[in-house]
């Protein structure tokens, strides 16, 4: 069963053409193993496995209806992270939410990547994804 409720006061920007968007683009699931992770979660969602997505690279995604994705990550690119990200924000344009992220001060800790995407880390240490 699905709940009819309805925000009546849904939170909004209250920055017009903030660089980074107050949108959760994916919830990022760290695998060990991607290609049977790809397979667990496509049979638990009832989604098709994609081969294009299974091109060799780190990642898998999985598109849900409301916006916000699954991306499983095996992390073979952040192993030297303290911290893996467990999210994605979305940003309109890369390198401007990067420059604004970095004139406020806070920590970077993998710079833009493929044009593509960066990691910052919160003051309690943990990673964040901002991603196109």
């Amino acid at each position: 069963m699905q709940s009819e409720w309805i925000n009546p006061n849904p939170v909004r920007s209250t920055v017009p053409d903030h660089p980074i968007q107050n949108h959760i683009s994916s919830v990022v699931i760290p695998v060990t193993d991607l290609k049977r992770a790809t397979e667990w979660y496509g049979k638990l969602l009832g989604q098709q496995i994609k081969p294009i997505r299974q091109d060799g690279g780190p990642i898998y995604w999985f598109d849900m209806p409301n916006g916000t994705g699954i991306l499983l990550d095996d992390n073979r690119n952040n192993r030297d992270l303290a911290a893996l990200p467990t999210f994605m924000l979305k940003a309109a344009n890369i390198h401007e939410a990067c420059a604004f992220v970095r004139s406020s001060g806070m920590k970077i800790v993998r710079d833009v990547q493929f044009d593509h995407y960066f990691i910052v880390e919160d003051p309690e240490g943990n990673a964040v994804m901002i991603c196109l």
